[in-house]
């Protein structure tokens, strides 16, 4: 459809917009995503799964160039050899959450699809006031550059491939008990919580489209 030139720091970046017929299926079920810098839980309704991430791993390179900046404050803008290194402490930290979202992306999409599953995420503004209060503000910046680069990497693959995508409130998913007795780690309770709140609000849909018309 369009075709976006930008011309930066003598380097061309051209992205291409593509447009596409949205026709998402009528979901069977749901899978729900419950995401944090070390892994991802899924609960489909029956069963829980987990898969690591290289959030952790990102997060330690983007750390580290904080600390070089912190270290050198009046030097590493001026000082190619550091300038450098936390250039490249940035770009591998970036690197490491696109590449790792955009392949776990592509695996629940194929995942939903194939078992025509609808996918569960939390709403993003709500994880960011949840992260307000944060003392370790560079854990908090990656921590949301990488929830919102998961999500835009399922939300685009899921555009692509027809499956619905629910979003969801966040707020106090891993300390609210989803039932009586149900004992959990908290990572198995939120993705428990976003497949019950995904649910209620999938109903919720389908009874509001069945009313009568007045």
């Amino acid at each position: 459809k369009e075709v976006h030139v930008k011309y930066e720091n003598r380097k061309l970046y051209v992205s291409v917009v593509f447009e596409s017929d949205y026709k998402p299926y009528i979901p069977r079920g749901i899978i729900a995503l419950d995401v944090n810098l070390r892994a991802i839980t899924t609960y489909n309704g029956s069963e829980v799964r987990r898969f690591k991430t290289r959030f952790a791993d990102a997060l330690t390179k983007r750390k580290r160039a904080e600390e070089l900046q912190g270290k050198y404050p009046k030097r590493w803008r001026r000082n190619e050899k550091i300038l450098n290194r936390i250039r490249s402490l940035h770009r591998r930290a970036r690197n490491i959450a696109a590449d790792y979202c955009w392949k776990i992306a592509k695996l629940v999409v194929l995942d939903a699809r194939r078992k025509q599953h609808a996918i569960a995420v939390e709403d993003l503004e709500g994880l960011r006031e949840s992260f307000n209060n944060k003392s370790d503000r560079v854990t908090w910046k990656l921590t949301m550059f990488s929830y919102r680069r998961l999500q835009h990497s399922i939300i685009s693959k899921a555009l692509e491939c027809g499956v619905p995508v629910i979003v969801v409130d966040p707020r106090d998913t891993s300390r609210t008990c989803p039932r009586c007795g149900f004992a959990r780690d908290r990572d198995s309770i939120g993705a428990v919580n976003i497949w019950l709140r995904a649910l209620y609000a999938y109903m919720g849909c389908l009874s509001h489209s069945r009313e009568p018309p007045r």
